[in-house]
């Protein structure tokens, strides 16, 4: 994995960035649409992914 300047994204920021709800973003981790990173019981996700599942998901 290379190593990335950008932050990565919390379930929160997703959820102000697509405008949905936190449970819809869970929703979406849970069906495994979207790869997440753990670290300790912290849940992210990095911004190359988000931007991945958005451009599958265009509507």
């Amino acid at each position: 994995m290379k190593p990335t300047s950008e932050p990565l994204l919390t379930l929160q920021d997703l959820a102000a960035r697509w405008q949905v709800s936190l449970k819809s973003v869970r929703r979406i981790i849970a069906r495994g649409e979207l790869k997440v990173h753990r670290i300790g019981h912290q849940i992210r996700i990095s911004p190359e992914d988000a931007i991945t599942y958005e451009k599958l998901h265009r509507g």
